[in-house]
């Protein structure tokens, strides 16, 4: 289903004050905000426009929905053409973007349009603000980021946990060999993925492959095989525990390695 922002105008929003965000003077209060920034991903969810301002459709732009994410003081555009980064930086309630990187063109040219309205106004950003943040469950909370410009605009995000934050710890990097094939397997006659570990020495040569398992579809998030290709991914490998205690692994798509036509 095609999602669509709602453009408002600033005078038909109750309760909004003059000041686009809250004066963060405790550096620990900020220090703990600016870890919940890398702690979500960001995805938009409303345009608000200033009164008379230009709206994206007078300026031939749609703004599409698209996600932000925020790591190693590099903030990452992603879901429209073509992923863009650039630097950032925050001092209390103020960010600063840099320039996003260079960008290829695409052969949808609403997305394309889009993708450059978003380049040109996001390193414009001046003000940010965290609201629904709970430090003590992140993996529950549903915080809402808002980006404010100067012409009084703001870009309104929902933030979705990272798997880092969903699953409490950091992942490790696991290769995975995945067979084009679903199999039968659980109680309720489930599909199921099958795949093998493959493991890889310092100069990236093949040294390992394990034995074939099986894996419930939620065990494998980001990728679907394509019949009729043996295929061997990065993942990211978290531990679930499960209602009974134990512990169940999760594998998170990274990259494609390799993709082979049997």
């Amino acid at each position: 289903m095609k999602k669509t922002l709602l453009f408002i105008s600033l005078t038909a929003v109750l309760g909004l004050s003059a000041c686009a965000g809250v004066q963060k003077d405790d550096s620990a209060m900020q220090a703990a905000d600016q870890k919940m920034l890398t702690a979500y991903n960001w995805t938009l969810e409303r345009v608000t426009m200033p009164a008379g301002g230009e709206r994206p459709e007078t300026l031939g732009q749609q703004v599409r929905p698209f996600d932000l994410s925020f790591m190693d003081n590099r903030l990452a555009v992603s879901g429209l053409c073509n992923s863009m980064s650039g630097s950032y930086q925050i001092a209390q309630d103020k960010i600063q973007v840099q320039p996003m990187g260079t960008k290829m063109m695409c052969a949808d040219e609403a997305v394309m349009q889009s993708e450059n309205y978003v380049g040109q106004v996001l390193p414009t950003v001046q003000q940010w603000q965290l609201q629904g943040v709970d430090m003590a469950d992140p993996a529950q909370a549903h915080p809402v980021l808002t980006l404010s410009f100067a012409d009084g605009a703001r870009w309104q995000f929902e933030g979705t946990p990272t798997p880092e934050t969903l699953y409490g710890q950091e992942g490790t990097t696991a290769f995975l060999e995945v067979s084009d094939q679903l199999q039968t397997c659980g109680a309720q006659n489930e599909q199921c993925y099958k795949v093998r570990s493959v493991k890889y020495n310092e100069q990236g040569i093949q040294t390992e492959v394990g034995d074939w398992f099986l894996l419930d579809r939620d065990q494998l998030q980001g990728f679907t095989p394509e019949a009729g290709y043996q295929t061997i991914i990065r993942t990211r490998q978290f531990v679930e525990k499960t209602t009974q205690g134990k512990d169940r692994p999760v594998y998170i798509h990274d990259m494609t390695v390799e993709s082979k036509q049997l």
